[in-house]
């Protein structure tokens, strides 16, 4: 979708034109702020309208009220308003290193795919339709998971029981001071 956002210099409106369609533009316009308008400017407002990159998202501030008003382009619906923030001029900014990471960590994950299906999709097929048995005919995949699961099965019952010997130890009565002494210390759940 391709739009040009116009922000009014003599309202408190905002003009979204959708020339995204082959030759015809769809207008629409949405009323940002209830307040009456009272122009100080000799030619109406200066509003700055800001794209912020990668979103659906426009900021249009307002010096004379100092306020930035953030609006969804996409649904035309006004987000958010930031009260108290002069400002004359805005700037949005791209990451441009986290965009070439994220596109760098996409092709890395894509030629993997590729490698592990194969070009034409036949290791795909091969997994999905089972036909990966060996000569003995047991699934290579039904194998690992049985595998996997076994290990998982001996290591919870591992945990479980070494949390029960915990358990066991610190509710176990312990003498404190010496012999003559028979104050005990029952666990952490009783005070004396």
């Amino acid at each position: 979708m391709t739009k040009i956002i116009i922000a009014s210099g003599t309202e408190h409106k905002v003009a979204f034109i959708d020339i995204s369609q082959n030759g015809a533009i769809e207008t629409s316009y949405m009323t940002f702020s209830d307040d009456e308008f009272v122009n100080t400017a000799p030619h109406g407002r200066y509003r700055q309208v800001e794209w912020v990159i990668g979103t659906d998202f426009v900021w249009i501030n307002d010096s004379s009220l100092e306020e930035t008003f953030v609006i969804n382009m996409m649904t035309e619906e006004l987000v958010t308003v930031i009260s108290g923030l002069g400002s004359s001029r805005m700037l949005a900014v791209q990451n441009y290193d986290r965009a070439r990471q994220y596109n760098e960590q996409k092709q890395l994950i894509d030629e993997s795919m590729k490698q592990f299906l194969g070009s034409d999709g036949s290791g795909a097929s091969a997994i999905y339709s089972g036909s990966s048995e060996d000569e003995n005919g047991t699934d290579a995949v039904l194998v690992i998971a049985l595998v996997l699961g076994a290990v998982s099965l001996v290591v919870g019952a591992a945990n479980l029981s070494l949390i029960a010997k915990m358990r066991k130890e610190i509710n176990k009565p312990m003498n404190v001071g010496d012999d003559d002494d028979k104050s005990t210390v029952s666990g952490l759940n009783s005070v004396n």
